[in-house]
């Protein structure tokens, strides 16, 4: 890749006959490209898919969070949310979070798991806080 005043190989920091995995073509490769010029790709691009996350009443972003944590739904935050208007999450400290990156898995844990009353923000989520059944 190539631009103005600016050339990206393939392989990153690697040297030309190593790849570390990566191709010209790959959507990680062409974000570090971007990235490594300070070009962001999107503020809206690639959102997070959250399901069950705790918000608070100081921010939109938060009081969205506690919206979707009520009615059982997953939501998308943008980079643009957790920048511009970041949701206050101390009522996951020291509590677990889980990450996945496949939709399909989300979907099912929302139909499984199902409506959260809204978190206190000043408790953390105990186990308590959901009928496992």
């Amino acid at each position: 890749m190539t631009l103005p005043g600016r050339s990206i190989s393939a392989d990153g920091d690697a040297g030309p006959d190593e790849l570390v995995g990566r191709t010209a073509r790959s959507a990680e490769w062409r974000r570090e490209a971007w990235a490594a010029v300070g070009v962001l790709v999107s503020e809206l691009a690639l959102p997070v898919l959250t399901l069950g996350l705790p918000g608070d009443r100081h921010s939109v972003t938060g009081r969205v969070l506690d919206l979707w944590r009520g009615a059982g739904e997953p939501g998308h935050l943008s980079l643009r949310q957790l920048v511009d208007d970041p949701p206050t999450l101390t009522a996951l400290a020291g509590a677990a979070v889980f990450v996945c990156e496949n939709p399909a898995v989300v979907s099912a844990a929302a139909d499984r798991l199902g409506p959260t009353p809204p978190a206190d923000p000043g408790d953390a989520p105990s186990v308590a806080s959901r009928d496992p059944h």
